[in-house]
């Protein structure tokens, strides 16, 4: 979960610091996860917990090669640093990037590539780097390092760019890859709703996966949830996921 600012004015300027760097981000193919934000006297510490994407890190290779190329890549950013000091009215900003993407564990990765290379073909068969993105992403919310929110961005990604004919092959998909995370992950329940008009019908309808045990009527630490919109060419879907957590 973000860390939040105590106070009325905390949250206020807590609210304008995520929105400023959440578009810009995501823009620059990088998946903001957590935020953690501290004030000291006028001074406001961002750290922000980010999962790069995986064109963006290949990107970043070829730009590292040249330096000018690279300080133009960061100046968007640097230009909402300081138009979020300038409203927030403090005297300096300190910006934290953590990249997520160490976590990964590489041996695991691989068997996670293994596992589900049968669905490169049927989803991402004109996107491999999404494909990868997937199985880092997958992996992450098995060991609970990312939310559910975050992962959500994937899937609707994912989603977005099937034809109506391929709405069911996605189902069957993440049946398998939800089955599979109850079995060698920390996830113990999930529970997955899709809202919206599949395979071009023209009436909404709703599609729920349950996997595990996981109760969305009591309260429990380990629970987690998350929501998105997910805009295509057939109208606006709903995603919705709860996981709970051993």
């Amino acid at each position: 979960m973000d860390k939040i600012l105590g106070n009325k004015k905390d949250l206020i300027n807590n609210f304008l610091i995520k929105s400023a760097f959440k578009t810009v981000l995501l823009n620059k193919e990088i998946i903001p996860c957590k935020f953690n934000i501290n004030v000291l006297n006028d001074i406001i510490i961002i750290s922000i917990y980010s999962f790069y994407r995986t064109a963006k890190i290949i990107k970043y290779k070829r730009l590292c090669k040249k330096k000018n190329l690279l300080l133009k890549n960061t100046k968007k950013l640097l230009k909402n640093v300081f138009l979020v000091k300038r409203k927030l009215n403090v005297k300096s900003i300190c910006l934290k990037l953590i990249p997520i993407n160490q976590l990964i564990n590489k041996k695991k990765l691989a068997v996670y590539f293994l596992t589900f290379k049968k669905f490169n073909s049927v989803l991402f068969s004109r996107s491999f780097n999404l494909f990868i993105d997937f199985l880092k992403m997958t992996l992450l919310l098995g060991e609970n390092k990312i939310t559910p929110k975050t992962y959500l961005i994937i899937l609707a990604q994912i989603f977005r760019n099937l034809t109506k004919k391929k709405h069911t092959r996605f189902i069957f998909c993440f049946k398998f890859v939800f089955n599979y995370l109850l079995l060698f992950s920390e996830i113990k329940g999930i529970k997955f709703i899709i809202n919206g008009k599949l395979l071009g019908k023209t009436r909404a309808s709703t599609l729920k996966i349950e996997k595990g045990s996981i109760s969305i009527n009591t309260k429990s630490v380990n629970l987690m949830f998350g929501k998105i919109e997910v805009h295509t060419l057939y109208g606006v879907f709903g995603f919705k996921l709860w996981l709970n957590y051993k």
